[in-house]
């Protein structure tokens, strides 16, 4: 009887231990599979932004030179 009282103890706790060992695990596995998607998005979303910031830095360019041969064009004019 008393080997009973000391030895359940122990067997309920290794099995909490291993479900608690069995739960990290879980979790350790979903936080790293999100983790992963998290950075194939930023990768993916970074790649796209740099290319239409560069296309609209070029259009800038574009209509800042336009505007400046306005510009030339009107003060010629005008003198």
């Amino acid at each position: 009887m008393v080997y009973k009282f000391s030895a359940d103890p122990d067997a309920k706790n290794k099995t909490s231990i291993e479900l608690m060992e069995q739960k990290c695990e879980f979790k350790s596995g979903a936080i790293q599979r999100e983790m992963s998607e998290i950075k194939d998005d930023l990768l993916l979303l970074k790649e796209n932004h740099i290319a239409h910031i560069e296309k609209d830095v070029a259009e800038l360019g574009k209509g800042m030179v336009k505007i400046l041969t306005v510009l030339e064009m009107k003060d010629k004019k005008t003198k």
